[in-house]
């Protein structure tokens, strides 16, 4: 009878083993703070702490207090992936908060709210629940789109930031009747800046210049009497625009921007820039990191331009290592390395891909010389877009892709 005893006996300690290692093994998960994840349920997000954010459950996206100043603070979201964060909504960019007892709350009237160390209310979201919303049955989620959603355990979604954009459209995100792209006032500077893009009362989608003193709608052209001549329909009530993440942007007015790359399923993003254009990013491995490719000389004053922030070697098979991106219209004056009149586009290209110092090359159709013309490029200065030019620049870019939209011609023509 021992022996059945013993073992068990030795299955009893078996058993209790098992489930003093199954809690061990769940004690940490059922003891951390939901603030590392990607769900925040009723409880707050410190300015203190660096760490106290949500991540998407991809890791794309982060949300939570990002610095814009000295001992200046916006709630806001931002993309990881890239060498350096790109924030990509802000919920309190006009009213920074400060460095200490600022903090995100889920509060008892089912709202989200941004106090500063006063606790004053610097923002707070906009529910249309009739009654109040227990703070227990809300929890914050920042979702692998970017979007920040604030949901109910039984009404649902009540609130999301992809409904109040900054000046920035993401990938799934719908710009409404309701909703606006303001830039920012400058490089160092998130708050609301001078341009905006929004849908008109005639249903079409617009760029607005909104200065102080005046302010100007600039795109489409606004001498046009009919914005028809320009592509656009005022006969879609639906005001209603997105973009995707195969580089594909929609609008309800008949716009249709698509990215050079289109198919390529990568981070995306529409932004409303400082200078007034209307550009489409997007991000490409570079480097064993993520990058937006280009970046501008003097942030502060972009008069300097952009610079690549990537290098093609020059050796025996540089020309391997690099691709060109066709740039519709674009014209760059000067600096050319030679002139080859009557070439083919391969030929061109063949030229600028055995010269390092080749950044790229004009191709332009010319009547009285019966062909195309081929101007390789040692340095891209005093570029413009002029939509009747019939020619194209060539960008000579890293072979593993670069994305850049070559459409964007109405919004980029302003600069002429």
């Amino acid at each position: 009878m021992a022996g059945p005893s013993a073992n068990i006996s030795i299955l009893t300690m078996d058993i209790s083993i098992f489930f003093l290692l199954l809690m061990l093994i769940q004690t940490p998960l059922l003891s951390s703070s939901p603030k590392t994840f990607d769900v925040l349920r009723g409880s707050s997000l410190s300015v203190e702490d660096p760490s106290d954010k949500l991540v998407s459950l991809n890791g794309d996206f982060s949300a939570g207090f990002f610095p814009v100043g000295e001992n200046a603070f916006c709630f806001a979201i931002w993309l990881t992936r890239s060498s350096a964060p790109t924030v990509v909504w802000m919920a309190n960019r006009d009213d920074p908060v400060d460095g200490t007892g600022s903090q995100l709350s889920l509060s008892k009237d089912g709202k989200l709210r941004l106090t500063n160390s006063a606790g004053i209310t610097v923002w707070a979201t906009r529910t249309a629940a009739s009654t109040p919303l227990e703070s227990s049955k809300l929890q914050l989620q920042l979702q692998n789109t970017g979007n920040l959603v604030l949901n109910h355990s039984e009404s649902g979604v009540i609130w999301q930031s992809f409904d109040s954009p900054t000046d920035t459209l993401l990938p799934q995100q719908t710009l409404t009747r309701i909703s606006t792209l303001v830039s920012k006032s400058s490089e160092v500077d998130c708050s609301s800046g001078y341009y905006k893009l929004f849908f008109d009362n005639d249903n079409v989608l617009r760029l607005l210049y909104q200065g102080p003193v005046v302010s100007s709608l600039y795109w489409p052209d606004p001498e046009l009497s009919d914005p028809g001549l320009a592509g656009r329909s005022m006969y879609n009530s639906s005001r209603a625009a997105v973009l995707n993440e195969s580089g594909y942007f929609w609008s309800s007015d008949h716009l249709v921007i698509q990215a050079t790359d289109f198919g390529v399923k990568t981070h995306r993003r529409l932004t409303i820039d400082r200078d007034g254009n209307l550009r489409l990013y997007g991000l490409e491995a570079m480097n064993e990191g993520w990058d937006w490719g280009f970046k501008m000389k003097d942030p502060p004053d972009w008069s300097f331009g952009c610079e690549a922030e990537f290098n093609i070697p020059c050796n025996q098979s540089h020309g391997k290592l690099s691709s060109f991106v066709q740039l519709s219209h674009f014209h760059f004056y000067g600096y050319d390395l030679e002139f080859l009149p009557n070439v083919t586009l391969q030929h061109c290209e063949n030229e600028c891909l055995t010269t390092c110092s080749c950044k790229g090359f004009q191709f332009v159709f010319k009547a009285d010389y019966g062909g195309y013309l081929c101007y390789p490029k040692y340095k891209l200065y005093n570029g413009q877009l002029t939509p009747n030019f019939e020619g194209d620049l060539y960008l000579r870019v890293p072979k593993a892709g670069f994305v850049y939209n070559k459409t964007l011609d109405a919004a980029e023509s302003r600069l002429n």
